[in-house]
């Protein structure tokens, strides 16, 4: 076991010890155990990662995931975790995508379109922005069932600024708590410019979800959303509030946009990187007709391939996930861990272990 002291991770991360300060250590090879803390232990072995991350495992998230909001993903209670899992898993299912499919297809032809656009005009073309652009306003429509017309306007809504400007600090205040929550407490102009952005985002959200249920009962609703069986169950007694539903929706912008952009950012620019790639790639997709649909794209094995292995490069969610050791220890790698630890988990260093994937860096 490779002991990492935690001091030099302050140093490295800000406070945070979940993420880039323990990646030297697994990346480099020193151990698959890596000791972080007294109660820290990074763990970047393919068996143990597999009995940690198993939901019958018995690894519980740890106390970490209590400062990150009210949404699915940091829910530690289990029962809770399934109710509300129960509501978003038909939507996101792959019977259910099909009926996306034409209204996501739109947005992609018009941020090509507008990328070949810009293209024209300056000679260069923002992938990224673009990207950013469309995977918002395919949120914003499969969640809210409207666009935030971005991709038309080419800039970002308030909305959406309002969510990009108050997450760092999110961020900080879950890492740097209590000494964030003292802060706000005072009377700075920077809190209280970050609450009126807070508080617009709450109001947006309410706003929204009211004008989605008022379409479905009027029936102007022309647009599939996720939403659409959570807000008419079978079991009402078991349906999710009004506020449920925003938390969720607010998520769903959170993490889906700017990991759904990055990871196609990236995946452009390594196919670029290489030309052998690039022509590859190319003469597969060639067959493909106009009108394909995503069922056509199942069957392009390079295409499927050069995707993952984008995703195990550049994979958007790469830090670290808490889980705390069950009741009675566990042994891992050779190592008994004590029940009053708490093991991290990420995909950046696990990805780029030589004895699963030879030559990993690239």
């Amino acid at each position: 076991m490779v002991h990492y002291p935690k001091s030099l991770g302050l140093l490295l991360d800000g406070g945070r010890t979940s993420s880039s300060n323990i990646t030297p250590c697994l990346v480099g090879a020193c151990s698959s155990v890596v000791r972080i803390s007294p109660t820290d232990i990074g763990i970047n072995d393919p068996d143990a990662v597999k009995v940690i991350q198993k939901l019958s495992g018995g690894f519980k998230k740890s106390a970490w995931y209590d400062k990150t909001g009210p949404g699915m993903l940091g829910m530690r209670d289990r029962e809770k975790h399934a109710r509300r899992r129960r509501f978003l898993a038909h939507p996101l299912s792959n019977s259910s995508l099909p009926a996306f499919e034409s209204l996501i297809r739109a947005k992609v032809d018009l941020a090509m379109s507008q990328m070949e656009k810009e293209y024209r005009s300056l000679g260069y073309t923002d992938c990224h922005k673009w990207f950013s652009f469309m995977a918002t306003d395919i949120i914003g429509d499969l969640t809210f069932g409207s666009s935030f017309r971005m991709l038309e306007q080419g800039r970002r809504s308030q909305y959406v600024e309002d969510l990009q400007a108050v997450m760092p600090t999110v961020n900080k205040r879950i890492e740097l708590s209590p000494f964030f929550d003292l802060m706000f407490l005072l009377p700075l102009p920077q809190i209280k410019k970050f609450s009126e952005r807070f508080q617009r985002i709450l109001k947006y959200g309410e706003e929204s979800i009211r004008r989605l249920q008022l379409a479905q009962i009027t029936g102007s609703l022309d647009t599939p959303v996720f939403f659409d069986k959570i807000m008419n169950p079978k079991n009402k007694k078991n349906a999710l509030t009004e506020l449920e539903m925003q938390q969720e929706a607010a998520e769903l912008m959170i993490t889906g946009t700017d990991t759904t952009s990055n990871t196609l950012t990236y995946l452009v620019w390594s196919v670029l990187q290489s030309p052998g790639i690039r022509a590859r790639l190319e003469e597969e997709v060639s067959v493909l007709s106009a009108d394909f649909k995503d069922a056509d794209l199942v069957k392009l094995p390079y295409l499927n391939a050069v995707v993952k292995e984008s995703l195990r490069l550049y994979g958007a969610a790469s830090g670290a996930h808490q889980r705390d050791v069950p009741e009675g220890g566990w042994e891992a790698c050779g190592y008994m861990i004590p029940d009053t630890a708490t093991v991290f988990t990420q995909a950046f260093s696990l990805h780029r272990l030589p004895e699963v994937f030879p030559d990993p860096h690239r």
